[in-house]
């Protein structure tokens, strides 16, 4: 697709940036009358959205909804679990619910959908190259204190792909964090002798939702 947008080259991938500019109209459309006259005056300019900025703005916003959603479903899932069987019984909700969970809205959505990160605790969510580099990015801006706002790419192989940051809420650090429990640490590492993830504080970069929409 021809996306009209200003471009941003990265590896195999261009990066939708705001679109350049609207197409305005009533601009210059002067009447011929006197200043008195009703037909002198000019409407405001009215945007007209071109097809591939409105292309963007619903890939931008389905992929907002749908990176919501899983965040929302899965925490208030994990949150259940912390309740009935504390953090070990988070771990497991993670270890065998949590993939699951987000097979579904695949199913729903039509979408490729899955968490991705370099520190991973499960290898099936290991960023690849093209993932790696933006969470490198989102790193980089929350260093700067600029806002961590999603994007919307499109490869080289005509894939349209969304990314948005996953930031650690406090909760996360009981299995995330730099102080775990020993009981704690062992299912981990049981479950994830491939364990990346601890170490973080609140706030950090985790990862980041990755959807090929």
């Amino acid at each position: 697709m021809d996306w009209a947008f200003q471009r941003r080259q990265t590896g195999n991938e261009t990066a939708l940036k705001r679109p350049i500019g609207f197409l305005y109209l009533g601009i210059g459309l002067l009447g011929c009358g006197g200043p008195g006259d009703p037909s002198n005056k000019t409407e405001s300019p009215k945007a007209i959205e071109s097809p591939a900025e409105a292309a963007y703005r619903d890939h931008l916003e389905k992929g907002r909804m749908l990176s919501q959603r899983a965040a929302e479903t899965l925490n208030a899932r994990l949150n259940a679990s912390l309740q009935q069987g504390g953090t070990e019984g988070a771990v497991a909700f993670c270890s065998l619910k949590g993939l699951p969970l987000l097979d579904s809205l695949e199913e729903a959505h039509g979408v490729h959908f899955r968490r991705a990160a370099v520190r991973y605790r499960n290898p099936e969510n290991r960023a690849n190259a093209q993932e790696a580099e933006h969470i490198a990015r989102y790193e980089a801006e929350l260093a700067e204190g600029r806002a961590l706002e999603p994007v919307v790419v499109e490869t080289t192989g005509g894939k349209t792909l969304f990314f948005s940051p996953i930031v650690l809420a406090p909760n996360c650090t009981q299995c995330h964090g730099k102080e775990i429990e020993p009981a704690v640490m062992a299912q981990i590492k049981a479950r994830y002798p491939e364990d990346r993830a601890t170490g973080f504080d609140p706030g950090q970069i985790r990862g980041l939702w990755s959807l090929e929409l």
